[in-house]
């Protein structure tokens, strides 16, 4: 289940309430802090946070947050900063540093990961296995989190996650569009009537004059239940309720929300198809480019892992040196720091009385 940590107080309490009475499984918290995921972990329901940049993601891990969705802007809906790769490799690189700083004495065991964002095959899959292995050498739990992928399901439509015209929208996508409402509040879709609507609406108030801050509003409002209409077919009427819509009215007011991941799929598949291509199908494909790979580069195949020698019955129970002038450890390196030359000749009580020198 998504919840929006920036929603309005009130709305963000009434879907707290909910997910606590559904008791979901798992949750993603999107624009959240770690005190709102703390408080779904207290209920049971292991909680994720996105995590758009490095700065926060530094902030969430001193809070005490080990559960992050890292998504680049190739996903579908609201989109970060980041493009995929970039925002990985600079995740991953503060993880690895917040392992490395002795003062937070922590390994890798219970941090969990999920990159999102065009992960739909097995080339893209295996980049997140390849890109990701730093952090599960040291025990971070990682893997692929997909969206956009599972549009292309038959399951989508025949369980009704989807109408078949949503489905038929991103098949038939091309390329995708991205509707800002907002400096840095933009919104992933692939065209539709309502995608040009909207752009000649916001060119119109730009023309009237209207200020930013009133644009910004208009065109979130006008955004509000969009998705519902494509995806669902389903449109809230002035008295509140939800009635059903045709395919005329879903295709014109509904906003297709989906990733670039759209572009580069033209046929529908199955869960069972598309989990094996993420999962067997990644590793094998990761095999392959490896053994491809490391041969006209020189690389050798790692060696297998030698097996640990058993321990010897053999127990160190103390240490002792002498060193000259120096009673002590302590007077032995003030020695070595003052340059205290403490050669002398050997005593003759060392080597007995007729011991010579030289044999």
């Amino acid at each position: 289940m998504g919840v929006l940590g920036f929603a309005p107080e009130e709305i963000r309490t009434a879907q707290l309430e909910a997910v606590r009475e559904i008791r979901p499984s798992h949750a993603i918290i999107a624009g959240g802090r770690p005190s709102q995921a703390a408080a779904l972990e207290r209920d049971g329901i292991t909680t994720y946070l996105h995590v758009p940049s490095p700065g926060l993601l530094r902030q969430f891990l001193e809070g005490g947050a080990r559960r992050f969705v890292f998504e680049g802007s190739e996903c579908g809906g609201h989109v970060g900063p980041r493009a995929s790769f970039p925002l990985w490799e600079a995740q991953i690189a503060v993880i690895e540093d917040f392992l490395d700083d002795p003062a937070h004495q922590a390994d890798g065991a219970g941090i969990e990961v999920y990159f999102a964002g065009g992960v739909h095959d097995e080339r893209s899959a295996a980049m997140v296995a390849a890109l990701a292995a730093p952090l599960t050498r040291r025990g971070v739990a990682a893997g692929p989190l997909m969206g956009t992928a599972y549009l292309f399901t038959e399951e989508a439509v025949a369980h009704g996650a989807v109408r078949p015209l949503f489905q038929r929208q991103v098949l038939a996508a091309e390329r995708t569009a991205l509707l800002e409402t907002a400096p840095g509040h933009a919104t992933r879709c692939v065209p539709s009537p309502f995608t040009a609507s909207y752009r000649a609406l916001k060119e119109r108030l730009r023309d009237e004059g209207v200020p930013d801050r009133e644009l910004w509003e208009r065109l979130e409002r006008l955004n509000v239940g969009r998705l519902r209409i494509a995806s669902k077919g389903l449109e809230r009427g002035p008295d509140g309720r939800l009635t059903e819509t045709d395919e005329q009215r879903q295709l014109s007011d509904g906003m297709f929300m989906a990733g670039q991941v759209a572009v580069l799929r033209s046929a529908t598949t199955t869960i069972a198809a598309l989990h094996h291509a993420v999962g067997q199908g990644a590793a094998d494909f990761l095999a392959a480019r490896t053994g491809a790979l490391s041969a006209p580069l020189g690389v050798a195949a790692a060696p297998a892992t030698a097996p640990a020698p058993a321990p010897l019955d053999v127990a160190v129970v103390g240490m002792a040196c002498m060193f000259p002038q120096a009673p002590d450890l302590a007077s032995f390196w003030a020695n070595v720091v003052g340059g205290v030359d403490a050669i002398t000749e050997v005593p003759r009580r060392a080597l007995g009385p007729r011991r010579p020198l030289h044999g």
